[in-house]
């Protein structure tokens, strides 16, 4: 009678323990290894997946548009503690307004100099059709841009009234500033994982 482990069963477990060693040596020469059950998972080890590249430090460059002050100020305190939160650098540059950030962002992508961009402004309606203009181009020109690749959190707040301005600019309380520069984080990271 066979014991637990006879000469019998040698050959056999000798060839599956062959078979598997040679196995799991090819999976590890793709990258990939096995789990306790014996089933390939991902390897996930210093460089992620593949040849993914690593999180760097980024420059962000926040353009703002700035007509209330208190209002912009807040917006961009929110920005940019969630760019510092992310380990990350950033400018900020002034245009005279909405309109002009698109543009701005634009230069500043031909520069080669910033790795994503947070738009910041505030427009409230006023008694005129320009309310609709201002908000309805400003987010034009920043949708074209990501279009062809660049990373913009928009941060351009259109709204009733300050109350409703106060409401989304503090970083307290909805903190739209904050939620912009996420956003072109979001964006840069997506950018490098295509880019691989």
């Amino acid at each position: 009678r066979r014991g637990s482990g006879g000469g019998g069963d040698a050959p056999a477990s000798l060839a599956s323990a062959n078979h598997y060693g040679t196995a799991r040596n090819e999976l590890k020469s793709e990258g990939l290894f096995f789990d306790e059950r014996n089933h390939p998972s991902p390897s996930f080890e210093k460089e992620g997946l593949g040849n993914r590249k690593q999180k760097k430090m980024a420059k962000f460059l926040i353009v703002e548009a700035r007509f209330y002050d208190h209002l912009n100020d807040m917006l961009i305190e929110g920005a940019t503690e969630a760019l510092k939160a992310a380990g990350h650098e950033h400018e900020v540059l002034t245009v005279p307004g909405a309109l002009e950030i698109p543009g701005a962002i634009s230069l500043a992508i031909d520069s080669d100099l910033y790795d994503g961009y947070v738009a910041i402004g505030v427009v409230i309606r006023g008694e005129t059709y320009h309310f609709e203009i201002v908000a309805g181009e400003s987010a034009r020109g920043i949708m074209a841009l990501t279009m062809d690749g660049a990373a913009i959190g928009n941060g351009i707040i259109t709204v009733e009234n300050e109350e409703q301005a106060l409401a989304r600019a503090d970083k307290t309380r909805k903190n739209k500033g904050g939620e912009a520069a996420k956003a072109a984080i979001a964006m840069y990271e997506l950018g490098l994982k295509f880019s691989n």
